[in-house]
C-alpha cells in the first residue's frame, strides 16, 4: 500500500468509529429513557395498588370527614338562626 492509500482510508476509519460511538451513545440514552419510564410506571402502579388495598379505610375516613363537616355546618347554622329571647321563651319553644 502506498502512503496515499493509507491516508485515504484513515478518514473513513475515523468516520466509522465516530458513527459507532454515536450509535452506542444513542443506544445508551434510549436505554436510560426506557428504564426511567419503567421506574416511573412502577412507582405509579405501587401507589395505585396501595390505594386499592386500603380503599375501605380511605372511604371510612372520607365519610367521617364529610359527616363532621356537615354536622359542624348544621350546628353553626342553628346558632345563627336562633332568635333572641329570654329563658321563658326558650323553655316554651317561642310560644310565649
Amino acid at each position: 500500500m502506498t502512503a496515499k492509500s493509507k491516508a485515504s482510508k484513515h478518514p473513513d476509519d475515523i468516520a466509522t468509529k465516530r458513527a459507532g460511538r454515536a450509535a452506542a451513545a444513542g443506544w445508551e440514552s434510549g436505554q436510560q429513557a426506557v428504564v426511567s419510564t419503567a421506574s416511573r410506571a412502577a412507582s405509579t402502579a405501587s401507589v395505585a395498588w396501595s390505594a386499592v388495598r386500603h380503599r375501605k379505610a380511605i372511604s371510612v375516613g372520607t365519610a367521617v370527614g364529610v359527616a363532621g363537616l356537615a354536622g359542624g355546618a348544621f350546628a353553626l347554622g342553628r346558632q345563627s338562626a336562633r332568635g333572641r329571647g329570654g329563658p321563658l321563651t326558650r323553655l316554651t319553644g317561642g310560644r310565649i
